[in-house]
């Protein structure tokens, strides 16, 4: 019998990296083509988001912001058509892009509540692990933030999350073309395939839910301290301040009213907060309220309620903290969006009452710790 003929080493070299390119480019199409069936439920909840936002799906309020508005507003509550298009972990970035593609829609909002916790200034949460990961930035939205980073000198985007140590320009192009190295981890732990239809169902109820929804594992109360707590100044990125200015003079040029809404924190946080912390916020909100005739705030920059109605370390409310303030904004909205300038005093505090409020004992902070009224500060 004659021995089957053995391979040269070229061959071999040819054949082996043949086999490594196909299986890499098969793996570069499936993690383009199919996302929903290895990333985890938080990108199904992102792609809910942005499917609302390219079918124009907006109601008459858009909410823009991070986790805490995306878990504490809920549209199911509230009379008037809301949609819900804030993204957790996000910053302002996310914010300009959602309100930008949502200006382009044929029938843009009445008015835009944007809330932005005051630890997403300094430095958003996971901006290339959601933010780019997850597809909301498109390569050309990382690329203007590229070109605005080194406009202004700040990237301290591109030091978050430090799992390469790729310049920005590769960095901005491995995210832009869904370089699959980037979601190597997700896919060995999903099974390949083990997530489709889990993704599929939660991307339903989130767009069913206009954009609300809750983490799993939430409690009904907790003492847990929020990131506030471990801030001991406010001091914006340079280029996350310069996204914020951007959101509000695109809002401007429209003559689209926004309402700057803090959502609230437990009071366990509160008493810890330093109180340069609420004081610089309110000076930082206070500067571009006097820019911008269209800006307003909504009560407290840092309002306290009791620790019942949280359900984890992030300060996001239980249900039944998010049905009360769902409640009390849906008291308000008729007169928001009637409203001339400036906005009416009734809903600056939304009527929350006491109902829901952290006692202000001596050891909890004032409520405004500038000693400025914020129906007045805030025009």
């Amino acid at each position: 019998m004659t021995p089957p003929p053995r391979l040269s080493s070229r061959t071999y070299l040819v054949w082996f990296v043949a086999t490594a390119v196909i299986g890499f480019a098969l793996a570069w199409i499936y993690v383009a083509a199919l996302p929903m069936a290895f990333l985890d439920d938080e990108f199904a909840r992102w792609t809910a988001k942005r499917h609302l936002l390219e079918a124009c799906d907006l109601g008459r309020v858009l909410i823009v912001g991070d986790s805490r508005a995306a878990v504490d507003i809920m549209p199911a509550g509230l009379r008037l058509p809301v949609t819900n298009l804030a993204l957790a972990g996000s910053s302002s970035i996310e914010a300009y892009v959602t309100v930008k593609r949502a200006l382009d829609c044929p029938n843009p909002p009445d008015i835009v509540i944007l809330s932005l916790s005051p630890s997403h200034f300094p430095a958003p949460d996971t901006f290339w692990g959601k933010s780019a990961r997850y597809r909301f930035l498109t390569e050309a939205d990382l690329e203007e933030v590229y070109r605005n980073s080194a406009r202004l000198g700040d990237y301290g985007i591109f030091d978050l999350e430090k799992v390469d140590e790729l310049p920005p320009p590769v960095r901005v192009w491995m995210y832009g073309h869904d370089f699959p190295s980037v979601y190597f981890n997700s896919l060995f732990q999903s099974g390949v395939f083990g997530r489709l239809r889990r993704n599929e169902q939660t991307e339903a109820d989130v767009r069913q839910a206009r954009g609300q929804y809750f983490f799993a594992g939430m409690k009904d109360g907790t003492s847990e301290i929020a990131p506030e707590g471990e801030m001991r100044t406010f001091v914006p990125l340079r280029i996350l301040d310069f996204y914020f200015g951007r959101v509000l003079a695109l809002l401007n040029d429209r003559n689209i009213r926004v309402y700057f809404l803090p959502m609230p924190i437990n009071e366990a946080t509160r008493r810890v907060v330093n109180p340069l912390v609420p004081s610089e916020f309110a000076q930082y909100l206070e500067s571009y309220a006097m820019r911008y005739r269209n800006f307003h705030l909504l009560g407290d920059v840092m309002p306290a309620w009791r620790d019942q109605f949280f359900a984890d370390p992030k300060s996001h409310l239980n249900r039944s903290g998010a049905e009360l303030l769902t409640q009390a904004l849906d008291g308000c909205l008729d007169d928001l969006i009637a409203a001339q300038d400036p906005a009416p005093d009734a809903c600056r505090s939304l009527g929350l009452g006491a109902a829901p409020m952290a006692e202000q004992s001596g050891a909890l902070p004032e409520a405004n710790p500038t000693g400025t009224e914020p129906s007045r500060g805030l025009r």
